[in-house]
């Protein structure tokens, strides 16, 4: 899963460079069945700035939860996508669109 995220997060930070947008959600998508039968996607939010240990530890957790009884099988396919961009402010909107505005 580490080296997976590690992909996506590389993937993620080019795209918030290049293209001056941030993702918001991340999808983690497994299937603990040959030939992928029963497959199962779940989604968790992620913000700026993005941290490898942080989606990593959300995808465990989402996963552990359809394992109720704490005895995750063997997962026989993963996948881990980025999704829901929002565009980024330009400039010095960035810093500010996290300030309270004056009233």
């Amino acid at each position: 899963l580490e080296n997976i995220g590690r992909q996506v997060l590389h993937a993620l930070e080019q795209d918030e460079a290049k293209l001056s947008r941030a993702a918001t959600m991340m999808t983690v998508d497994f299937s603990d069945h040959p030939n992928n039968i029963g497959h199962k996607s779940r989604s968790f939010a992620i913000s700026l700035p993005y941290s490898l240990p942080s989606m990593v530890a959300a995808a465990l957790s989402v996963m552990q939860k359809e394992y109720p009884q704490g005895n995750m099988p063997h997962i026989t396919w993963l996948g881990l996508s980025g999704g829901n961009f929002r565009d980024l402010p330009k400039g010095n909107a960035l810093i500010t669109s996290f300030l309270k505005p004056k009233e």
